[in-house]
C-alpha cells in the first residue's frame, strides 16, 4: 500500500530497501512493538487519507480485516496492477 502524496514504503528489514526506493520515505516497522496496521492508520489520519489501495492477490483476508479495524475513517480499495 502506498500513499501517493508522501510516497511511503514499508519494510520489516532494517535498511533492506534504502537503495531500491529512491524518492520514497522508507518506514521501518519493528514487528515486536508495532504493526503495519497501526502505522498505516497513523499515517492515514495524519495525511487525512480517505482511500488506500491494496492488491487483493497479495493480501490475506486476515490482513484486510486488521486494516479495516484500524482504518475506520479510510476506505480500502482493491486495485490491480498498481504495484509492480
Amino acid at each position: 500500500m502506498r500513499n501517493r502524496r508522501r510516497r511511503n514504503d514499508f519494510s520489516t528489514r532494517p535498511g533492506s530497501q534504502e537503495q531500491e526506493c529512491k524518492g520514497y520515505k522508507v518506514i521501518e516497522i519493528n514487528r515486536e512493538t508495532e504493526s503495519h496496521e497501526k502505522v498505516m492508520a497513523d499515517l492515514a489520519r495524519t495525511d487525512q487519507l480517505k482511500k488506500i489501495g491494496y492488491e487483493p492477490d497479495h493480501a490475506t483476508c486476515k490482513l484486510i480485516n486488521s486494516f479495516e479495524k484500524e482504518l475506520t475513517d479510510t476506505k480500502l480499495v482493491p486495485t490491480e496492477g498498481v504495484v509492480e
